[in-house]
């Protein structure tokens, strides 16, 4: 198979102070004052510049501003959903119990998906039948703020089902969702001890609930866990 490289698309984003490049279906931001690239665009510009400190691109035979309005996360009229992916790995060399996750930020975050490391392959020499194994643990996501919200019917108390907050500080418990693997040892309440591991992959990203063209800030992650 071959492919059509079209070339390098480059420009200046006056207003962020950043250098944009778009590489095929890619666009990538690069920031000289840590000499390196910052973050991954959702746009594709056909051309890009800045003049009298405004920064526009080309599309459809279109010109474009950017940063203009009060509508986030949109361009060339069509949305789009920010996510960002964390590795959390404090003391790599030791297993750890995750417990809980947080953030400071804006509401309208939600956990995508969290996995943690892959125990390795067995080949299973005694058990031939049961193939190699590999496994590794996973949480399907978190609601946001707003997402988990409900009232409970009989009680009329109000509950958050994913993040929930205190003193600006969004929180939630880490629970297990994985299958079990063959011959594991199943003890009670184990979905909701949360992820063991050496480390957790978390990726955060815009829920479609909360004032989806608004604003959404977010200034820190962390993770709770207990050394095992």
């Amino acid at each position: 198979n071959t492919s059509t490289f079209t070339g390098i698309v480059g420009g200046y984003d006056v207003y962020q102070k950043n250098y944009v490049c778009t590489i095929e279906t890619q666009t990538l931001v690069f920031d000289d004052l840590i000499n390196g690239w910052v973050s991954f665009m959702s746009y594709v510009p056909e051309l890009s510049t800045s003049l009298r400190g405004n920064y526009y691109t080309f599309k459809n035979n279109a010109l474009w501003k950017h940063y203009d309005g009060f509508v986030y996360n949109q361009f060339y009229g069509i949305p789009n959903t920010s996510k960002v992916t964390f590795v959390f790995n404090p003391q790599p060399t030791t297993t750890k119990t995750f417990k809980t996750i947080n953030y400071t930020g804006s509401n309208g975050w939600k956990v995508q998906g969290i996995t943690n490391d892959y125990t390795g392959t067995d080949e299973n020499p005694q058990q031939p039948g049961l193939g190699n194994t590999t496994s590794t643990n996973q949480n399907l996501g978190i609601l946001s703020y707003d997402q988990g919200y409900y009232v409970d019917p009989n009680s009329g108390v109000q509950y958050r089902a994913g993040f929930d907050r205190k003193q600006n500080v969004y929180y939630a418990a880490i629970k297990n969702d994985s299958l079990s693997v063959a011959e594991e040892v199943i003890t009670p309440g184990n979905k909701s001890t949360g992820l063991k591991g050496q480390y957790l992959v978390v990726t955060f990203s815009e829920d479609d609930f909360t004032d989806r063209t608004g604003a959404k800030q977010l200034f820190s992650v962390g993770a709770v866990y207990n050394n095992r």
